[in-house]
């Protein structure tokens, strides 16, 4: 234990983590809701049209409801700043948030849609125990109090639910 408490610590996170995720996914209540979908069309936008523009992005996700299952908008609804999260300019629909996030979804998202997303977003979470094990030794340099630190951390109410 005193060697490698950083993998126990990333054993456990992962397993809880992968556990919830497929609890959820098996009884589908862990769809994405909010901003996810408006995310992942972005990464759908970046991936198939090569682009920031969210026209046809947010078309495609109408007519075929991959990322949301309940429809953002009707199926035969045009993208407009109404029904979208995106504001348009003088090329077109350009989303509200953040490239960043989208950027990293892409791959995840191309490989396994929504499902590859969020694993991604799962074993993502990993850094964040990782900066917190480092974090922790600023403060002790008992292995054994960090190791029951971060774990708590890791396993703490909202970081599990959320990392999927």
């Amino acid at each position: 234990m005193k060697k490698y408490p950083i993998l126990i610590i990333l054993l456990i996170y992962n397993f809880l983590a992968l556990a919830t995720f497929f609890s959820w996914n098996a009884k589908g209540i862990n769809t994405a809701t909010g901003d996810e979908p408006h995310y992942l069309v972005m990464s759908s936008g970046i991936v198939n049209y090569g682009s920031l523009e969210q026209t046809a992005p947010y078309r495609d996700e109408f007519r075929s409801r991959a990322i949301y299952r309940h429809g953002l908008a009707a199926k035969e609804a045009q993208p407009s700043p109404e029904n979208t999260h995106a504001v348009l300019g003088p090329h077109g629909l350009f989303n509200i948030h953040n490239i960043g996030l989208p950027l990293l979804l892409a791959l995840p998202f191309v490989l396994g849609g929504v499902v590859g997303a969020k694993l991604f977003m799962v074993l993502f979470g990993d850094i964040i125990v990782v900066i917190a094990w480092e974090f922790s030794s600023r403060f002790s340099k008992n292995q054994t109090h960090r190791l029951l630190a971060v774990i708590a951390a890791a396993i703490a109410f909202p970081i599990i639910p959320a990392s999927n």
